[in-house]
């Protein structure tokens, strides 16, 4: 059509996808090419594009994911433990994401299982929803973890605030 082609990654696209067949590194190589721009959010997925690139010297620009500073105000943690019913001895561990296996939850699990026989007063906030959710649930029950774990599902953008003010610590491993 005549017009620049810019083609942004952002992260399965790159360092999942093309690895599930030849038929989708062969595309992905292909559309590489094609491209007049190549941009990614990490300088993870813009090691991994290099890596797929058979021409070495393409310029891959890094411009990071973008956020409304905002919508992201810290309030007062006792407030915010308020709001969401946090006993103030808590200590507490945020995760937000996609509940799949990319995203690591079962990592903190068996984290946390190790950690509360010290530190018994921790609270895990899981918040987001997806295919791994009811195993995580089994495992956190099968662990007698039940009382450090909440799964809050999907929260909309504008109460992230107050769950993130809550917290002592966000992870995401």
């Amino acid at each position: 059509y005549n017009v620049p082609f810019i083609l942004t990654t952002h992260g399965r696209d790159v360092y999942q996808r093309p690895f599930e067949s030849t038929m989708r590194m062969n595309n992905t190589k292909k559309i590489f090419s094609l491209a007049d721009r190549l941009i990614t959010v990490s300088n993870f997925t813009k090691k991994i594009m290099s890596e797929i690139l058979s021409d070495k010297s393409r310029d891959i620009s890094v411009i990071p994911n973008g956020f409304v500073r905002k919508k992201f105000d810290k309030i007062d943690i006792d407030k915010a433990r308020e709001m969401i019913t946090i006993d103030s001895n808590r200590k507490v561990i945020t995760i937000v994401g996609n509940v799949e296996k990319i995203k690591g939850h079962i990592y903190l699990i068996e984290a946390v299982r190790e950690l509360v026989t010290d530190y018994p007063n921790i609270l895990v906030i899981i918040i987001g929803n997806g295919p791994d959710k009811l195993m995580l649930e089994s495992k956190v029950k099968e662990y007698g973890l039940e009382k450090n774990f909440r799964f809050e599902g999907l929260v909309p953008n504008e109460k992230l605030y107050i769950y993130l003010s809550a917290s002592d610590l966000f992870v995401l491993p």
